[in-house]
């Protein structure tokens, strides 16, 4: 029979790891960054395939591909951060409140559309952004649990 108190089998240091980064706010912050930062590049250079503007057009086409380089790098980085202060504040709520379900990322994303909001529009945007933020995290939700890709 084995006791609680009889020595353990130590653990991998991956297995280690991968407890770690499931159950901390790191393990949600560290794919927001890469993703968030990937997807922002990603539309900033498809942006730019489809762009029609006229600054663009007389530029050569070197000076066209360091501007469209450094407006996707800018892109990245916000959308990084986005992801990061989501998901941050979604594990906060999650830990705060014992639960994990739909009202965690629908408050998540409404505090960041509020946010965003206010620093537009001040009280007008903070009521649209956060009712906006809000709406939109639901849904993305929903789309997530239909597809099957939400975690139980």
């Amino acid at each position: 029979m084995v006791s609680l108190l009889d020595p353990q089998p130590p653990k991998e240091p991956a297995a280690e790891a991968y407890l770690f980064l499931r159950d901390s706010t790191l393990g949600v912050a560290v794919p927001a960054i890469f993703g968030g930062y990937v997807m922002g590049a990603g539309i900033n250079m498809f942006g730019a395939l489809i762009s029609v503007d006229s600054a663009s057009r007389n530029m050569g086409t070197m000076d066209y591909f360091k501007m469209t380089l450094r407006n996707g790098h800018k892109m990245g980085k916000n959308f990084a951060y986005f992801g990061v202060v989501f998901g941050v504040m979604d594990c906060a709520l999650e830990k705060r409140r014992g639960r994990k379900d739909m009202i965690n990322p629908v408050v998540s994303g409404g505090l960041i559309g509020g946010y965003y909001g206010w620093r537009s529009y001040r009280t007008p945007g903070l009521v649209a952004g956060f009712a906006g933020g809000a709406v939109f995290s639901a849904l993305i939700e929903v789309i997530i649990d239909k597809v099957g890709m939400g975690q139980k």
